[in-house]
Formats: structure tokens, C-alpha cells, sequence
């Protein structure tokens, strides 16, 4: 979802943010122990209606469905150590 009008220059069109680890020379890759890190870093901002938040259940014994309208600035994929693997920004 994109402001009406809004620039499209941080659109993805639909395109995942990814980024691929390999193995350097003939050795094994082996997954860090302490994991890798996205890094989520931008604004909450409002939906049309001014609310930052928005949910929805199917019915009433179901857990509801939400949805927070964001502003991102930048997407990292980091690990463990804080060394930036991969950046995204828009424009």
C-alpha cells in the first residue's frame, strides 16, 4: 500500500528483499550461532483514516489480523556481529 500520488521511487513492485550467503573457498558454509539480523528502520505513519493500526478477525473466537502502516527508510540483513550484509533503501 502506497500514499495516493506518493513518489514510486521506494516501490519494490513486488520484489522480496534478499540476499545470498556463500561459502568461501572449498569450505562448508556453517550457519553463525548467534543468527543473522533484519533491521527494520523507518516510521509508523496512518492509514487513510488516521489510524496507525488496523485489524481484522473472521469471527469472534478468532484471533484478529493486523496490519501497521509503516514508512521504511531502510532494510539491512546484518549478522550476528552488526556487520551489514545487504541494504536496501528507496530511491
Amino acid at each position: 500500500m502506497f500514499e495516493a500520488g506518493g513518489s514510486r521511487l521506494g516501490r519494490r513492485n513486488g520484489r522480496a528483499y534478499e540476499y545470498t550467503v556463500r561459502a568461501t573457498d572449498e569450505a562448508p558454509l556453517t550457519w553463525p550461532k548467534a543468527g543473522f539480523r533484519m533491521v527494520l528502520e523507518g516510521r509508523i505513519t496512518a492509514f487513510p483514516n488516521d489510524k496507525a493500526i488496523a485489524c481484522r478477525a473472521a469471527g469472534p473466537d478468532q484471533r484478529p489480523v493486523c496490519i501497521v502502516a509503516a514508512h521504511l527508510d531502510r532494510v539491512a540483513f546484518e549478522d550476528s556481529d552488526g556487520s551489514t550484509l545487504g541494504e536496501w533503501r528507496p530511491g
